[in-house]
C-alpha cells in the first residue's frame, strides 16, 4: 500500500479544515467493521476503505496536537479522516483497521 505521510500543516485544527476543502468532510469513527459515517449513519467495510495520507503532529506548541490525522477515501465516493492519538493512547479498533487495510500500526 502507497500512502502519502504529508506534514505540511502547523496544527490538527488546520490540517482539518484544509482537509475539508479539498473534500474530505467526514469526521469517520472507527468501528469494529471499519468506519463509522456519522453523516449517513452507517459503516464503511474495511475492504471498501483505502488510506490515501496520514499528518503526525508532535504537539510541540499544544499537547492538544500530540495526533495523526489518517484520510481514507471509500469505494463509493465518501471521504474523510480519523484524528487519533498515538503511541500507548491510539486507538485500538483504528490499529486493527489499519493493519487489515495492510498500512502496520499507527505511525
Amino acid at each position: 500500500m502507497d500512502v502519502m505521510s504529508v506534514n505540511r500543516y502547523e496544527t490538527v485544527t488546520e490540517a482539518v479544515q484544509a482537509l475539508k476543502a479539498r473534500g474530505y468532510a467526514i469526521a469517520f469513527e472507527p468501528v469494529h467493521a471499519g468506519l463509522f459515517d456519522p453523516q449517513r449513519g452507517t459503516i464503511v467495510d474495511a475492504p471498501a476503505l483505502q488510506l490515501v495520507e496520514f499528518h503526525r503532529f508532535e504537539g510541540e506548541t499544544d499537547p492538544d496536537d500530540m495526533a495523526v490525522i489518517y484520510v481514507f477515501e471509500a469505494r463509493d465516493g465518501r471521504r474523510g479522516y480519523v484524528i487519533d492519538a498515538y503511541g500507548p493512547y491510539a486507538d485500538p479498533l483504528l490499529g486493527e483497521l489499519l493493519t487489515r487495510l495492510g498500512a502496520g500500526a499507527s505511525p
